[in-house]
This record gives structure tokens, sequence and C-alpha cells, in this order.
């Protein structure tokens, strides 16, 4: 229970850090940040969007990416908001079941599945920061040290997906 609290404390911390000090990242190089975190703030992000913080049970499809996978798992059951996350499922392939999020992990094929994402109107999330640049709609990066939301808005369009304008304001914008 301690350790839980504390990784909520930790968590809305960097959230408050990231917002006050989101500036002049261009020149900076974007680095990946550690699974647990990424999984962390992850969780907490999809809060941000009333298109998936809705009431409704949200699922996640993990591409690529077993480390991820392990730690998003930890997160079953676990309320985002007004939803629960019910379900974290990994693979290499199209998923069969329409799920709430795709995770994107290393793959060479990323486009076809930002296009699918697109298509079908499933958030895509990455954390490899280098392909919210190439159309994953979130990221999430750190710079010296701190943690950043990288967001896409292009491909937020794409997906149907709105966020809370406080999210506008903490993420690194990518058009």
């Amino acid at each position: 229970m301690i350790a839980r609290k504390f990784v909520y404390m930790i968590i809305s911390i960097s959230i408050c850090y990231m917002l006050l000090n989101n500036q002049q990242l261009q020149a900076q190089s974007l680095e990946k940040l550690p699974e647990k975190l990424q999984a962390a703030l992850f969780i907490k992000l999809l809060s941000m969007s009333k298109d998936i913080n809705n009431g409704k049970d949200i699922s996640i499809y993990v591409l690529n990416a077993p480390a991820e996978a392990v730690e998003l798992k930890k997160a079953k059951g676990r309320m985002i908001g007004k939803s629960r996350l019910v379900s974290v499922q990994e693979g290499n392939r199209l998923p069969e079941t329409h799920p709430t999020v795709i995770f994107i992990g290393d793959t060479p094929r990323f486009q076809e599945w930002i296009q699918f994402c697109q298509k079908e109107k499933i958030l895509s999330i990455s954390g490899i920061p280098e392909l919210v640049e190439k159309g994953v709609t979130l990221g999430l990066s750190m710079v010296e040290n701190k943690p950043l939301i990288l967001l896409n808005i292009t491909s937020s369009k794409a997906e149907n997906i709105s966020w809370h304008p406080t999210l506008l304001k903490l993420s690194k914008i990518y058009k």
C-alpha cells in the first residue's frame, strides 16, 4: 500500500515537473524511459483523454515490447479515471480483438501499425521517442534525466482522440 502511494506520488511529481519545465527541447536528444516508469506514466496519461476515460473497459495490445508488456500487465484491474484497465495482451501481428490502445514497440513495420490505428480509431502509444515524430500519437522520453510527454496532434486527430488541455501544455507537440 505504501509502495503504491509512493509510485503515485512520484508520477504526480513527474507530471508537475514536466509542466514547469517544458522548454527548448528541439536541440536536445530524446532518450527512452525505463519500462516501469513508462507503464506508470502511460496509465496516468490515458486518464487525460475523454475518449479513453469514458467509463468503458480499456484494453491494451503491446506489439514487440515484452518488457513494457510485463509492466503494463501489473496495472491490470486498475482504474484509469472512470474506466478500468481490463486486458493487456501482447504479440507481433495485428490483434484479433479491437483494443482501446496499441503500444508499438520496436518493429520495422511501424507505419503499417500506425495506419491500422488510424483506420480503426485506436490510440497508438510508444516508448520509442522517434516513433511519435513518425506518426505514433503518444510517447514518452527522457531529456536530461527528466520525463517528457510527446504528442503527435495530427495522429491524434486521425485516431479520433482528444486530450485535456493540460496535456497539451505538458507535452512536446508534433504536427
